[in-house]
């Protein structure tokens, strides 16, 4: 699936900027639904050999500037990769709850993790207060972007997104959070982002927007 921006997030606890984090650089990458490359050209700027595929021709064109190879594929319905590489971290950034079987679409991609290798997720979280709220007043509206972003085909609570990863034999190394509670402008009040943040982090269920999660396969280390 195709993201709908071509750029980073610059907040320190944007989804996009935790996810790469986690990448060490010089890893080998494999990107699920790269869009138009964003995460492939921070990525490449460490020295990470970065493939991806997304199911826009045109994002996917885009891509080919940061990544080694690009696919353009539907992840619903691709069975596999003509690629005989592994890789050392398989990315599902704000990409499974585009998925009609999002399930399927991660376990697929096993063959292509190296052993010890680690599988990063970001997933919206349905249960955010604003959602609750807005249930309690019987309003359930789709918008451009967002957790009811209207291209969105699945939901997920942190623990609906836990046990679906259980379900597929893989085990949260960590998972980490993105604010919600304050204003986006107040940000710009170094403390207030660190409140937030912390807020979130106390009560992740209730007060993230997005959770992401470093994901390992059962039995490896």
């Amino acid at each position: 699936m195709t993201a709908k921006y071509a750029r980073i997030d610059p907040s320190p606890f944007s989804a996009n900027q935790r996810i790469l984090e986690m990448v060490p650089d010089g890893s080998c990458v494999l990107d699920v639904g790269c869009a138009t490359g964003y995460l492939a050209a921070e990525l490449k700027r460490r020295d990470c050999r970065v493939l991806g595929i997304d199911v826009s021709a045109e994002a996917a064109g885009d891509a080919a500037r940061y990544c080694e190879r690009v696919w353009n594929a539907d992840i619903d319905t691709i069975e596999s990769l003509d690629c005989a590489r592994v890789f050392d971290y398989i990315i599902f950034a704000d990409v499974l709850e585009h998925t009609v079987r999002p399930d399927d679409n991660v376990r697929k991609f096993f063959p292509y993790l190296r052993d010890g290798g680690r599988i990063l997720c970001s997933i919206p979280n349905i249960a955010n207060w604003k959602i609750r709220l807005s249930l309690l007043a019987g309003r359930f509206e789709y918008e451009q972007v967002g957790i009811l972003d209207e291209s969105h085909l699945r939901f997920f609570t942190k623990r609906t997104a836990q046990q679906m990863f259980r379900r597929l034999g893989l085990r949260t190394r960590r998972m980490t959070v993105t604010p919600s509670v304050l204003p986006y402008g107040l940000y710009r009040v170094f403390p207030l982002k660190w409140l937030d943040y912390a807020l979130c982090r106390a009560w992740p269920s209730l007060l993230a927007q997005q959770f992401v999660f470093e994901l390992e396969r059962e039995g490896q280390r």
